[in-house]
């Protein structure tokens, strides 16, 4: 996939291109130097493939075209299940410039992650595909049961809580 763990010292910018294609983040691509701000590129990829089952670029020749111009899209399926959070964080994260992309503390704050959301947005998926369990557990649906009652989706596919 990709990786950057020792390839930093400091805030120090580098310029080996290490990683599959489809999670680079521009700068890499763009043989500019880069830190440690790539990584939180990836992460608003594995989130979007992660929510959607799709690359958010297609592969192919002009895949380095499309990350560079952060060209994609939320097409209706699957992303109109998807909060807006999720895709608000995923749109912050996939920032061209460096200076406007997430931190991680930035991006441990964002609503997404602090609350029901992500867990309701990962149940939703996992009721997609089948229903079992990759992602959430169990005891994840007694802590957030208050938020599942007003979530008309998810309660009418969850077994009752016990």
């Amino acid at each position: 996939m990709f990786s950057s763990r020792n390839c930093f010292i400091g805030d120090n910018f580098r310029k080996t291109i290490v990683g599959t294609p489809a999670y680079l983040a521009p700068e890499v691509l763009q043989k500019r130097g880069y830190n440690k701000s790539l990584d939180m590129w990836s992460v608003g990829v594995i989130i979007y493939v992660t929510l959607s089952g799709t690359f958010p670029f297609n592969d192919g020749e002009e895949i380095a075209e499309q990350i560079q111009n952060a060209a994609f899209m939320f097409p209706a399926e699957p992303w109109q299940q998807i909060s807006r959070e999720a895709i608000d964080l995923i749109q912050r994260l996939l920032k061209v410039k460096i200076e406007e992309r997430l931190s991680i503390d930035e991006c441990m704050k964002h609503e997404w992650l602090g609350g029901a959301q992500v867990y309701m947005d990962l149940r939703r998926l996992e009721l997609q595909l089948g229903g079992e369990r990759y992602l959430t557990n169990a005891e994840d649906d007694v802590r957030y049961a208050h938020f599942l009652a007003s979530e008309e989706l998810i309660t009418q596919q969850i077994p009752p809580l016990i």
